[in-house]
């Protein structure tokens, strides 16, 4: 009895010793086990945005190499070079492409003034020679021109010319000068030709202007010695169907429109391309009440050319009547039957026929509309301006016209033109 109450009490002992034990534990733990502290957050974000900086650069470099070094590689491989994910982008390729035309222009554009440069002239009064050298102004009859072929022939425009029975002096890129022995006026277009006596000179070849393009590179250039040398102005074709009106009233059409800047620096000098041909003469008149500025295609002075050097002189027919080239757009303000063909009208107080010329004779009343000339329709690319420069004196029209919406034909007898 005396053991149980013994081993009760030991019992009793040993509980409260282990429960005390486990008391001073819970207050006071180990090193070992004391519980670890829970991360901040915002350490945790940092943390997972600086690894996500680091797979983003590992993934732009590798495809960079990728692109650049391994699916090249690749490519390579027969089994691969069918597969549209290996064959190259075109993007950069395109970037390149460009730049590369951009520079190829530029040289071009040099390149064509430099070329052309040797063949430009100065045009001057003879009485206004030993002026140049002083402060003048410029004179009307002072301008630029360009040579065509080695033995002095030269072209340049009516305003830089406008008397043929004064004495003009040439003045060369190299500085010698020479007295104009002829002139040759055309009559229908503003273009004139001027010839010296030299040999082995440089020239300038002719161009197509027939196939020039909207927004293609050109370049107008001048050569009077009043503003210091040679002139250059780079621009763009903005029109090959221009009109333009001469001092008497006559309309030209399809002459050419640029935004290259055409002034009394190059008027009578050439319009080059890029190739460095003549693809006109620029034009800058001020004796029509208004300023105007254009460009002589040089397809349309080709078909005097001819005549200057084997004849020395030009013969156009004369026609008698002024003339408008209808466009659509022109034909729809009017309310016009036609979309092409040539209107007789007046010009502001003139008439519309000369009194006695080939148009009067034939019969043709103002209004009258012209709508084909020896069975050749007038369409957009063959005005009948552009016709009446391939016919001859003597040659008989003729022409199918509209009168009052009624057709009817009439023939018209060339004569020679003798415009002074």
């Amino acid at each position: 009895m005396r053991d149980i109450k013994i081993k009760s009490i030991r019992d009793r002992s040993r509980r409260r010793q282990q429960q005390s034990q486990n008391a001073s534990h819970e207050a006071h733990p180990s090193a070992e086990e004391k519980p670890q502290k829970k991360p901040r957050k915002g350490w945790s974000c940092f943390v997972l945005f600086l690894a996500l900086i680091i797979a983003v650069l590992f993934g732009m470099s590798g495809g960079v190499v990728g692109d650049k070094l391994i699916i090249p590689y690749l490519a390579t491989w027969p089994q691969f070079e069918n597969d549209d994910f290996f064959k190259s982008k075109g993007t950069t390729v395109t970037v390149e492409k460009t730049e590369t035309i951009k520079v190829e222009e530029s040289g071009a554009l040099v390149e064509a003034i430099e070329r052309v440069s040797p063949s430009l002239v100065s045009i001057v009064k003879e009485t206004d020679l030993k002026k140049i050298a002083g402060d003048i102004t410029q004179n009307k009859g002072e301008g630029s021109g360009v040579l065509i072929t080695a033995d002095g022939l030269i072209l340049t425009n009516k305003s830089i010319v406008p008397d043929i029975t004064d004495d003009y002096v040439v003045i060369l890129a190299d500085g010698r000068s020479f007295e104009v022995k002829s002139i040759s006026d055309d009559s229908m277009l503003e273009s004139v030709f001027v010839k010296i006596e030299a040999d082995n000179l440089p020239v300038v070849e002719l161009g197509n202007s027939e196939e020039l393009r909207i927004g293609e590179k050109v370049v107008a250039l001048g050569s009077v010695r009043n503003f210091e040398g040679e002139m250059a102005s780079a621009g763009i074709i903005s029109s090959t169907m221009g009109i333009s009106e001469t001092p008497d009233g006559q309309l030209h059409a399809n002459v050419i429109r640029t935004d290259a800047k055409i002034s009394p620096k190059n008027s009578g000098g050439p319009l080059i391309n890029l190739a460095g041909e003549i693809i006109g003469i620029n034009v800058y008149a001020s004796d029509r009440g208004e300023e105007e500025a254009f460009v002589i295609p040089i397809d349309a002075i080709k078909t005097a050319e001819e005549q200057v050097i084997t004849k020395n002189e030009i013969k156009r027919p004369s026609f008698g009547a002024t003339y408008l080239d209808i466009t659509p757009e022109f034909a729809t303000r009017n309310n016009l039957s036609t979309k092409y063909g040539a209107l007789i009208y007046a010009p502001e107080n003139k008439r519309a026929i000369t009194i006695g010329s080939p148009a009067d004779l034939s019969g043709l009343e103002e209004k009258d509309i012209i709508v084909s000339a020896n069975d050749q329709e007038i369409t957009k690319d063959n005005p009948f301006s552009s016709m009446m420069l391939e016919f001859a004196p003597g040659e008989e029209l003729k022409l199918r016209v509209l009168r009052e919406n009624q057709e009817k034909e009439i023939s018209v007898s060339l004569s020679e033109d003798k415009t002074p």
